[in-house]
Order: C-alpha cells, then structure tokens, then sequence
C-alpha cells in the first residue's frame, strides 16, 4: 500500500467515522465484516460503505441529513490540510 493510500483512508475514517480496519477506536465504527482483510476505503468503495454505514444504524432521516452535512464539512476541512496531491484529487472523487 502506498503512503496516498494510507493517507487517503486515514481522512476518510475521519471524515466519515466509520472504518475497515479492527485496531481503530475513538468512536469510529468497524464496518469491516465482510470486506476483504486489509482493504482501504477509495473513491470507488466510499458510496457503498456510506449506504452501508447508513442503513447498518437504522438513522432517522433527519440524523441522516445531519451526519451527512456533518461528513461534508469535514470533507471541506480536510481538503486543505492533506498534503499530498494526489490524495486530494482521490478525496475530491469521493464527493
């Protein structure tokens, strides 16, 4: 895996709070059954893990509206502070 990999998830953990890997805490949710051991979220998973996450936790539609206004602005925050380009292009696919 690459650094732009690595950097790319760990933004996206953050953004989204939820992961795909176990050793993660701090109040990020593992939603990692099923999925392939080592895989990192992308640009090309994110949507199916975002509908996973929704529907896995039965939101009212107003906590959903609120989450994912919430993982917006987080998205906008870490534009900024990735340093690497290439990992700022991948995370604008993700929008």
């Amino acid at each position: 895996m690459s650094i732009d990999d690595r950097t790319l998830n760990m933004a996206l953990e953050q953004i989204f709070l939820f992961s795909l890997r176990r050793d993660v805490g701090n109040g990020i949710i593992y939603l990692g059954a099923g999925i392939t051991q080592g895989e990192l979220m992308n640009s090309g998973n994110i949507s199916e893990l975002v509908c996973l996450r929704l529907t896995a936790h039965e939101m009212d539609p107003a906590g959903v509206i609120g989450y994912l206004g919430a993982c917006y602005k987080r998205i906008q925050q870490k534009e900024i502070s990735i340093p690497s380009q290439k990992s700022r292009e991948e995370l604008a696919r993700c929008v």
